[in-house]
């Protein structure tokens, strides 16, 4: 998992994406506070709403939770 906090992420999205914090609440239908306590990390959302944000920053929610897919190789040395 990255470092990276779930409001840390949203913040970086809505920068990217030039939204406003009144945007997202008002397409989403979240209540200001609510979104507020996601940025800050005081707040989780439900998993509809995690997967709405997903959809809404055309992401995953695998992103948003901060998991990284890496497939992992083990690589063997032969000696023959």
């Amino acid at each position: 998992m990255s470092s990276m906090l779930l409001g840390e992420r949203i913040t970086n999205l809505m920068e990217l994406q030039n939204t406003s914090k009144k945007q997202v609440c008002e397409s989403l239908h979240i209540h200001p506070s609510t979104f507020s306590g996601y940025l800050s990390d005081k707040r989780q959302p439900s998993y509809d709403i995690l997967m709405r944000m997903a959809a809404y920053f055309n992401t995953t929610c695998d992103y948003l939770l901060g998991y990284r897919l890496a497939a992992i190789f083990h690589r063997r040395d032969r000696t023959s």
